[in-house]
C-alpha cells in the first residue's frame, strides 16, 4: 500500500517525519539549527506548518539533483510564505535563515526515508490483520 497524499499521514507519521528531519539536520548542519531556532522566522516551526506541502512534492519527485526540489518549494511553499516579498525576494533566504532552503538536501533526504519507513509500517499492519 503506498501512501499518496500527504493528508493520509497520522499525527504519529508527521511526528515520525520531522524527528527524521531534526536528526538529519542536527547530523548535516548543526549550525543551521542554531542559527535560525525552531520559532524564528523561517525555522522548524514553520517547516511543520508546511510539512503537508513538503510530503507532496517529496512523494511526486523523484530527482536526483535538488533543483527540481527547490523549484517546487518556490512554487509550492515560498510562493505563499509571508516573509517572501512582493517581488519575490525573500530575506531569509537571502540570509541563510530559512531552515527548509538552506536545509532542502537533508530535509528531502530524511523526509523521504521517513515515508519509506512509514509505507512499511503500514504495509506490515495491514498483512497483520488479514
Amino acid at each position: 500500500m503506498t501512501l499518496e497524499r500527504a493528508d493520509q499521514l497520522s499525527v504519529a507519521d508527521k511526528k515520525l517525519v520531522l524527528s527524521e528531519i531534526r536528526g538529519e539536520l542536527q547530523r548535516s548542519c548543526p549550525q543551521l539549527l542554531q542559527a535560525v531556532g525552531d520559532n524564528a522566522p523561517g525555522g522548524l516551526a514553520e517547516l511543520e506548518a508546511n510539512l503537508d506541502k513538503l510530503v507532496a512534492i517529496v512523494r511526486r519527485s523523484d530527482a536526483e539533483h535538488i533543483e527540481p526540489y527547490l523549484a517546487q518549494i518556490h512554487d509550492d511553499i515560498c510562493s505563499k510564505c509571508p516573509h517572501q516579498e512582493h517581488s519575490h525576494f525573500c530575506p531569509l533566504r537571502y540570509d541563510d535563515k530559512c531552515v527548509l532552503y538552506v536545509g532542502v538536501g537533508p530535509i528531502v533526504a530524511a523526509t523521504r526515508r521517513a515515508l519509506r519507513e512509514i509505507e512499511i509500517e503500514h504495509e506490515l499492519a495491514r498483512k497483520a490483520t488479514h
